[in-house]
C-alpha cells in the first residue's frame, strides 16, 4: 500500500514506530510530488543506517539485510513502499 500525499500522518507514525525516529530527515518532496505518494531519499536513509549499525557493506550485507536484521519484516515492507 503506497502512502498517498494525504496520508502523511500515517506514514510519519508508521516510520516512527518502525525506526524510532522521524521520517522528516529522509522525506523527498520532489519524488513525492512526481509519484503522488510519499517517498524518502534512500541515500540519506542508508547513511543513517550506517551511522547506527556500521558499514554493513564490509560484511557483504545489503541495506535490505540490515533492515530485516535490526527492524524486521514490517520495517522492510515500509521502506519498500517509501522508495
Amino acid at each position: 500500500m503506497a502512502y498517498r500525499i494525504g496520508q502523511w500522518s500515517e506514514a510519519k507514525n508508521d516510520f516512527k514506530e518502525c525506526f524510532g525516529i522521524s521520517i522528516g530527515p529522509f522525506y523527498d518532496g520532489f519524488m513525492t510530488l512526481v509519484c503522488q505518494s510519499i517517498k524518502i531519499d534512500i541515500v540519506k536513509f542508508d547513511e543513517w543506517i550506517k551511522k547506527q549499525h556500521g558499514d554493513y557493506e564490509l560484511e557483504n550485507k545489503s541495506l535490505a539485510d540490515m533492515i530485516f536484521e535490526y527492524y524486521g519484516d514490517e520495517a522492510a515492507a515500509l521502506i519498500d513502499e517509501l522508495i
